[in-house]
């Protein structure tokens, strides 16, 4: 599903703005682990796995939608004493963009939440 071979003028109906966008994401794994010199703090490792989902629609009268969500879940724990609870133990799933854009002529307008 992809508007790169279509124009503006072969969209016709909402059905088809939505049909002809294009869908996109990624999977990823990561594995972290501290090993700590003092012998009264234990050594942690935590496994997570997450990725995203991207959504834009193609092109209508100007308009283009688009959407991102994403999401992670910690796969494995071993953090006796809760060294990672605070920056790396967070698992849920965001939707991180939402937004309209508008062309006119060379100008694009764009709103809502976005990466930058």
């Amino acid at each position: 599903m992809s508007n790169n071979a279509l124009s503006n003028d072969d969209i016709e109906s909402f059905s088809e703005w939505i049909h002809n966008g294009n869908v996109g994401g990624t999977a990823r794994s990561y594995y972290f682990e501290q090993d700590f010199d003092d012998s009264n703090t234990e050594n942690s490792s935590i496994w997570v796995n997450g990725g995203n989902v991207t959504f834009n629609t193609s092109e209508f009268n100007g308009f283009k939608l688009g959407g991102e969500v994403q999401g992670s879940y910690v796969s494995n724990i071993n953090d006796d004493d809760d060294t990672t609870a605070g920056d790396m133990n967070a698992q849920g799933l965001v939707l991180s963009e939402a937004f309209l854009k508008y062309q006119f002529g060379d100008t694009v307008f764009s709103g809502g939440r976005q990466h930058f």
